[in-house]
C-alpha cells in the first residue's frame, strides 16, 4: 500500500469534473446515473462548480445540461495568490499594517479550512484512508503557505 503522503484523495466533485472532460453538454440526469449519485447530490456539486467557474449550466426548455468550461475560461478563475494580493490591497487601503494584514489573512484561511475539515475527514474515512489527521495537516500546511 502507498504511504499516506503519496495518496491522492478524490471526491465525487473530482469524478464529476473528470467525467465531463471532453463530453460537451450532457443532461444532469444522465451524469447522475453515470456517476451513481442522486440528482440532488449532483446538483449540490454542480452549484459549487458553477460558483467556482469550473462548469456551467445551460437549460434547453426545462432540462438542465452541464458542461465543463474551456481551459481559457478556467484560467480566468482567480488563483489563491490573486485573492491574497487583493486582500492585501484592500487592507492597505484601510491603512492596516503588514503584520495585521498577515494575521487577518491567516485567520481567514484558518476559518475556511476549519469549514472544510469535517468534509475532508468524512470523505477520507469513506475511502478507508489511514492517517487522515496526518494528511489533513499536510494539506492544511500547504494551503496556509
Amino acid at each position: 500500500m502507498e504511504s499516506s503522503e503519496n495518496q491522492v484523495i478524490t471526491t465525487g466533485v473530482d469524478k464529476l469534473v473528470d467525467f465531463l472532460k471532453g463530453k460537451g453538454q450532457i443532461e444532469v440526469k444522465e451524469v447522475a446515473k453515470n456517476l451513481g449519485v442522486s440528482t440532488e447530490t449532483l446538483q449540490r456539486w454542480v452549484d459549487f462548480l458553477v460558483e467556482e467557474k469550473i462548469i456551467s449550466v445551460e437549460y434547453k426548455f426545462t432540462t438542465p445540461f452541464i458542461y465543463i468550461l474551456e481551459d481559457e475560461q478556467i484560467q480566468q478563475k482567480k488563483t489563491m495568490n490573486d485573492i491574497k494580493n487583493a486582500f492585501a490591497r484592500k487592507a492597505k487601503e484601510n491603512k492596516l499594517n503588514e503584520t495585521k494584514t498577515e494575521f487577518l489573512w491567516q485567520n481567514q484561511i484558518s476559518k475556511v479550512l476549519e469549514n472544510k475539515k469535517q468534509f475532508f475527514f468524512k470523505e477520507a474515512n469513506k475511502r478507508g484512508i489511514n492517517d487522515v489527521e496526518k494528511i489533513w495537516n499536510i494539506y492544511k500546511e500547504k494551503a496556509i503557505q
